[in-house]
């Protein structure tokens, strides 16, 4: 039994590392690339317009995502690798939607932070936050789909909330995306 459970274990895995290569092969908003918060601000701008939330929370998006477009040439601040932006683009859309659907958030804001050797990305909010050890298993394979998202793109992928053990927060939910470049 316990060889038969770790072939569909590994079958699964297989399953999921195809779909993610094929995922990463859809065509994206060309700005998903050159600016994917951006692109990620514009979508989730149509998407939770149509959401039947009822006190949908304020998002605060950084100053490089409302102004205009930078070429690159301009240094702009947002560029890297094509596959961590689409990752970003991505996992900044689920993480500010589970605010919005999940967290009963006032407040999700998003920031950006240079750093010598890379990007910090982060998107935090004030809501109820999360336990992991109350997590269904939904919730708990999105998160972890996440990590992998996270990892394909290069990027480092940190959450922390108020619920979990040992946190310092006294209120909902960071999730922070370390890009190097």
């Amino acid at each position: 039994m316990e060889k038969s459970l770790g072939e569909v274990a590994e079958w699964i895995d297989q399953s999921r590392d195809v779909a993610r290569q094929l995922m990463n092969r859809v065509s994206y908003p060309p700005e998903a690339v050159d600016n994917p918060l951006r692109a990620a601000k514009r979508f989730l701008d149509d998407v939770l317009s149509d959401t039947d939330t009822p006190h949908p929370p304020k998002i605060l998006w950084p100053p490089e995502v409302l102004g205009p477009a930078l070429p690159e040439e301009d240094g702009c601040p947002l560029r890297m690798p094509k596959e961590a932006s689409i990752a970003v683009y991505r996992l900044t859309i689920e993480f500010v939607r589970n605010a919005v659907r999940h967290a009963n958030a006032k407040l999700v804001e998003v920031s950006v932070k240079d750093l010598d050797d890379g990007l910090l990305i982060s998107v935090e909010d004030d809501g109820t936050g999360y336990d992991p050890d109350e997590l269904s298993p939904e919730k708990v394979h999105g998160l972890s789909l996440a990590h992998h998202r996270a990892a394909a793109g290069g990027i480092e992928l940190t959450t922390e909330s108020c619920r979990q053990p040992g946190s310092n927060r006294s209120s909902g939910t960071r999730v922070t995306m370390r890009v190097k470049q």
